[in-house]
């Protein structure tokens, strides 16, 4: 057994993992925040934007699938720290694109490493908990969302005083580089232990499926929701609202910020507040929020309808891993996985429907069908709650 590590240990273990996290999103953030500036310069409408933006997520899938073989075959924490580098590179490059063809097969090497990324630092964040006895995961996910409320600062300023989006993506890759340098010692060592790859490999059953299934609907409700206001609150701002560079930005920022706060604080909730309550709470006012960044006619008040929507999201899909695996005690991995890539394919569908629906009949129209999905996780939620079946 490991040793129990100092408290000076514990902070450094997470700082070397949170940062990764933080600098994920971090670039991200600030990437998704130049979008209106972006889509004029490339000179797409709404539609073709949303084909491009099909590339993130169908990257990330190909990452997901790569990720096991490469985690069966190297240190967890060596892949982490290698594919952060590799994906803020790749972001660096993809900010050069010129045309919709470009950027989508920019998008697709660029999901590939996020993807990567992504699995491999839950992972190293996993194993650190396992092997030191220590509660990280919720704060490094905060730390997440931080990032990407980060990036959209920078990104709105630096498009606020003519900063190019390369430049501004350049000076940030460089400068998180600098900062994960020193904690690298921290994350390089990491590995999983072998039964857990083991484990991972066993497949759900068919009645498994059948349990998932509700949470699986409000999963992919609820991450369609989450993307949707990642995607194409800045443009929406832009082009509904006629808010500035900054103001735009600050509706992912704001989403980012609200999500930051109600995951830095998510764990210490759920051991006072029952995860059915938890949930259904979230979702309400996800889609509370959401309805009025989309109704507010005031730029203000849609961003801080945006923030509302993140702090309320903050807490569902948290809850709804738990419920998976709960719910497949034989295989929680295979369970919680079964969650997100439902929740990848909603990824897949959202840019391009919400693309085509904003071309035909604006922006508004497209983020109301988002909406509407809230409510339709909000229904299955309280459909759990009668349930009794999360813990």
């Amino acid at each position: 057994m490991v040793k129990a590590p100092n408290i000076q240990t514990r902070k450094n273990l997470f700082w070397g993992t949170g940062l990764i996290f933080f600098s994920m999103n971090c670039l991200v953030g600030g990437w998704l925040s130049r979008l209106p500036d972006i889509q004029v310069q490339l000179g797409l409408n709404e539609a073709q934007l949303g084909l491009s933006l099909i590339g993130l997520p169908t990257g990330a899938f190909l990452g997901n699938l790569l990720s096991a073989s490469l985690l069966k075959r190297y240190n967890v924490g060596k892949v982490t720290y290698i594919s952060i580098h590799f994906t803020m590179a790749l972001m660096v490059i993809m900010s050069l694109s010129n045309a919709m063809l470009t950027l989508c097969f920019g998008l697709l090497w660029v999901g590939l490493a996020n993807g990567l990324t992504n699995v491999s630092m839950n992972s190293t964040a996993d194993t650190l908990e396992r092997q030191y006895h220590i509660r990280i995961m919720s704060s490094c996910h905060g730390m997440f969302s931080l990032g990407g409320f980060t990036g959209a600062v920078i990104g709105g300023v630096s498009a606020s005083i003519g900063i190019t989006l390369f430049w501004q993506l350049l000076i940030q890759a460089i400068s998180l580089t600098l900062i994960l340098y020193p904690l690298r010692r921290f994350v390089l060592p990491v590995k999983v232990q072998k039964s857990s790859l083991q484990l991972s490999v066993k497949r759900l059953s068919k009645k498994d499926k059948r349990l998932l299934g509700i949470p699986a609907v409000i999963g992919f409700c609820i991450m369609i929701s989450e993307g949707a206001i990642s995607d194409w609150s800045p443009l929406f701002m832009k082009e509904e609202r006629l808010s500035s560079s900054l103001l735009a930005a600050m509706a992912y920022g704001g989403f980012s910020l609200f999500m930051a706060i109600g995951r830095f604080r998510g764990d210490h909730i759920r051991q006072r507040i029952k995860g059915s309550i938890l949930l259904m709470a979230g979702v309400a006012i996800g889609f509370g929020g959401l309805v009025v960044a989309i109704c507010a006619p005031w730029p203000l008040i849609s961003v801080l309808g945006f923030s509302l929507s993140g702090l309320g999201f903050s807490i569902v899909v948290p809850v709804l891993f738990s419920l998976a695996a709960t719910l497949t005690p034989n295989r929680p991995d295979q369970g919680i996985a079964f969650i997100a890539n439902i929740g990848i394919f909603g990824f897949l569908m959202a840019p391009p429907t919400i693309g085509f629906l904003a071309d035909r009949f604006g922006l508004e129209l497209a983020l109301g069908t988002v909406s509407f999905l809230s409510l339709i996780a909000l229904f299955y939620a309280w459909r759990l709650k009668k349930q009794q079946l999360i813990p």
